[in-house]
C-alpha cells in the first residue's frame, strides 16, 4: 500500500529563514489528496520545479480552482509523496495564501501534450538569489525536488525527472540593492549546484523584478546575461504583468496569475518543440 513517508531520505536541510509570514514552507497536508503515483506509470509527465519568490509561491490570492486535480499533482519535497494540485501549495511559502500554478497545470492538460502535470514547488517569499546559491537556506530544497521525482520514478518502474525548472526570482534583490555580477553569480551558484547534482533540466530564467510598482534594470540585466541558451533559457518577462494583474504593486491577481500562466504554457510548448524538453 502507498503512503506518505514511504521514502527514504537521501537529504539533509539547512534551518529555512524565519522573520514573519511566508517564511516557511508550507507542510500541512491535513486537507490534502494524496495520489498513488502508479496512475503515471507509462503515461506522458511533464514533472515542473517551480523555484523563486513569492510571485511563484502561494501569494497569488486569486480564487482559481485546479480543473483537473486527478491529472495536475503537488510533489510535497517534505515527505516525497503526490498529492491533487490544489491550493495552496506544498513545499512553497505563505500556507494562508494561493497560486496561479494551479491554471499552468491546467493549461498545460489542455494542450493535449501531456498526462500529467506534476508541480514540484520550493518557491520562497522575500529570498534574495543568495539563499539560493550553495550555502544558501534554499538550495538543498531544489536536490530535494530532484531526488523526490527519482524516487518516484523507481518506485513505479519508469524514468521519471524533473523536466524544467522554472525561476521566477529579483524583487528581493532589487530591494536589497544587488549589483548584476552578484546577481549573475549568485545564479550560477545555484546553476552549478543543480547540475552537480546530476539535474540537467534546463532552467528557465524569467525577468521577474517587479516589486511596490517599479522594475529593476540591474537585475533585468543579470536575468538577461545567464542565459547561454544550452542549459540556461528565457522564460517569459512577468514584468510586464503590471496594473490590474497585481493586486498590491507587486502580487500576481486572478488576471495576472492567468496571464503568467498563459506565458509560461507557451515557453514549455515552444521548448519541446525545439527539443529541450520531452
Amino acid at each position: 500500500m502507498f503512503s506518505p513517508g514511504s521514502f527514504s531520505n537521501p537529504f539533509a536541510f539547512a534551518l529555512e529563514p524565519g522573520g514573519g509570514i511566508g517564511k516557511f514552507s508550507l507542510r500541512d497536508k491535513s486537507s490534502k489528496v494524496l495520489i498513488n503515483p502508479t496512475v503515471m506509470k507509462g503515461a506522458r509527465v511533464l514533472c515542473l520545479g517551480c523555484a523563486g519568490q513569492s510571485n511563484i509561491a502561494n501569494t497569488a490570492q486569486n480564487s482559481y480552482t485546479t480543473l483537473n486535480p486527478t491529472q495536475v499533482f503537488n510533489l510535497n519535497i517534505w515527505d516525497g509523496a503526490l498529492y491533487q494540485g490544489q491550493n495552496p501549495f506544498m513545499g512553497a511559502s505563505n500556507g494562508t495564501g494561493t497560486a496561479w500554478l494551479g491554471r499552468l497545470g491546467d493549461k498545460l492538460i489542455a494542450t493535449g501534450e501531456w498526462d500529467y502535470v506534476v508541480l514540484a514547488t520550493i518557491a520562497m517569499g522575500a529570498s534574495a538569489i543568495a539563499e539560493h546559491a550553495v550555502g544558501g537556506p534554499e538550495n538543498l530544497k531544489y536536490g530535494a525536488a530532484f531526488n523526490r521525482m527519482k524516487e518516484i520514478g523507481i518506485m513505479i518502474g519508469d524514468d521519471l525527472n524533473i523536466a524544467a525548472w522554472l525561476l521566477m526570482q529579483g524583487e528581493a534583490d532589487k530591494d536589497l540593492g544587488t549589483t548584476q555580477a552578484n546577481w549573475q553569480a549568485g545564479f550560477q551558484s545555484l546553476r552549478q549546484s543543480i547540475r552537480d547534482r546530476g539535474d540537467d533540466a534546463p532552467i528557465f530564467v524569467a525577468k521577474c523584478t517587479y516589486i511596490n510598482g517599479a522594475a529593476s534594470p540591474t537585475i533585468r540585466a543579470g536575468q538577461t546575461a545567464v542565459v547561454n541558451s544550452t542549459d540556461v533559457f528565457a522564460g517569459p518577462d512577468t514584468d510586464t504583468l503590471t496594473g490590474a494583474n497585481r493586486w498590491d504593486t507587486t502580487h500576481l491577481g486572478d488576471t495576472g496569475g492567468d496571464n503568467a500562466a498563459n506565458m509560461w504554457r507557451d515557453t514549455l510548448l515552444a521548448a519541446q518543440t525545439a527539443g529541450l524538453i520531452i
